[in-house]
């Protein structure tokens, strides 16, 4: 049985309006977006241009970027680091590790190996060296929060930037990971040392040495460095038995083609010098220049070593040597300034002297160095001089390094200087104190 559908429901008889109305809104606005539209495509090249430009003057595009630099596969970076370790380019290697670091960032040994080869090299006074090895030290700790050797490098790190109670928090987060490690017991030493707790830093530093002496194989960084902590803290009772402990790191790191040598030679610079032991000096650190050729330090100590013989054109070559490796190496600014200042070269030995203090040096020795210089020229160029030497005066005052005889020694010398351009020293402004309110 089908059903019908009422007739009043079919569309069959039904009338359609020509026009409806209900799209009338549409009819209307067709003319204005039609014509438009037809107007920007016939002009749109101009006006791609008129809107690129406009564009430009809000957000500058760069439309000719830099070019990628192409990335050395780990193979070849692995062999460059290793020849160039063996051939004594040490900054190539540095830059090899750096490669490396960057194809394996959560490889903790990589980061640990760069910031013990920044740490261990090149000026210890440099603030950007020590910048660099606590962020190759920090990376270590990101890529494994849970190995020790991070917060080792970390507290080492601290440590060379004299901020011993940092590096104490540190060396302890360590320990909770490597208990029995001996390059961590050889930085607790140390800490325990710039804190002036000896007994702990004594205990720490032969408990390393034992570790250290009895690992297979042989841990020659953690031994020597070990042997280098203990001469350290002998050091501020027995000056034989620290140039002994000093000796055995020097020692064993001879035995080790990539420790560096520089590191371990510098605190016997200071005991041989007093003993005349020059020739084991040259020796120890032409050594040290071949295993570590970019170590700008090396040929520091050899220029040292002429300028006590007062042998100005032996010792300039290494100066130079020093500055070409690193330009802004305060120290051999100085020193370099000195030697042309004793070969009465005046604007050499201010050109440096001033370089120095524009690199930042906190040595009052080269405002004095520059002041002297400026006055002995032709022209006597008091008017440049006088303002350095009553800085160098004031820092002369306040040093905490100097010996009182030193300090007199260069007062006396910049007091004679500012008399020669009719001028006298600028005593420290003093410190004006607020008036109490009643």
């Amino acid at each position: 049985m089908y059903l019908r559908t009422p007739k009043r429901y079919q569309n069959r008889g039904r009338r359609r309006n020509l026009l409806n109305l209900k799209w009338l809104w549409l009819y209307l606005i067709a003319p204005f977006i039609i014509i438009p539209a037809a107007l920007a495509f016939q002009y749109r090249d101009q006006i791609s241009q008129a809107i690129s430009k406009s564009l430009e003057k809000v957000v500058p595009v760069n439309f000719n970027p830099p070019t990628p630099t192409a990335t050395l596969p780990v193979a070849d970076l692995q062999r460059i680091f290793s020849d160039s370790v063996q051939s004594g380019k040490i900054e190539n290697a540095l830059s090899a590790l750096y490669g490396l670091a960057d194809n394996a960032p959560n490889d903790v040994n990589l980061h640990v190996m760069l910031a013990r080869m920044t740490l261990l090299r090149g000026d210890q006074t440099d603030v950007n060296t020590k910048k660099e090895a606590l962020q190759a030290a920090a990376e270590a700790v990101n890529a494994n929060p849970e190995a020790g050797e991070g917060y080792i490098m970390v507290a080492l790190a601290y440590t060379k930037s004299d901020d011993p109670r940092r590096a104490l928090s540190y060396a302890l987060r360590a320990l909770d990971f490597l208990p029995d490690d001996p390059l961590l017991q050889a930085v607790l030493g140390e800490i325990y040392s710039d804190l002036d707790q000896y007994e702990l830093a004594t205990a720490a530093a032969d408990k390393a040495i034992e570790l250290a002496s009895n690992t297979k194989p042989l841990n020659t960084l953690a031994l020597a460095y070990a042997n280098w902590v203990k001469g350290l803290i002998l050091s501020t009772s027995s000056g034989q038995a620290a140039q002994e402990s000093y000796e055995e790191a020097y020692r064993v790191a001879v035995t080790d083609a990539s420790m560096p040598l520089g590191f371990f030679a510098q605190p016997l610079y200071f005991i041989y010098i007093t003993q005349n032991r020059v020739s084991d000096l040259v020796q120890m650190f032409t050594l040290a220049a071949e295993r570590d050729k970019d170590d700008e330090m090396n040929p520091y100590y050899l220029g040292l070593l002429y300028i006590r013989d007062q042998n100005w054109d032996r010792a300039r070559p290494y100066f130079q040597q020093c500055l070409d490796l690193n330009p802004k190496n305060v120290r051999c600014l100085r020193r370099i300034a000195y030697v042309y200042y004793n070969q009465d070269a005046m604007v050499p030995a201010a050109d440096f002297a001033l370089r120095a203090i524009d690199a930042g040096t906190t040595e009052p020795q080269a405002y004095l160095l520059a002041g002297l210089a400026l006055i002995e020229q032709p022209t006597r160029r008091c008017s440049e001089a006088v303002p350095l030497l009553q800085k160098g005066y004031i820092m002369t005052q306040e040093s905490q390094e100097l010996s009182d005889q030193d300090k007199g020694v260069i007062m006396s010398q910049i007091e004679s200087g500012l008399s020669s351009c009719n001028a006298r020293p600028v005593d420290p402004t003093p410190t004006v104190l607020p008036t109490p309110t009643a």
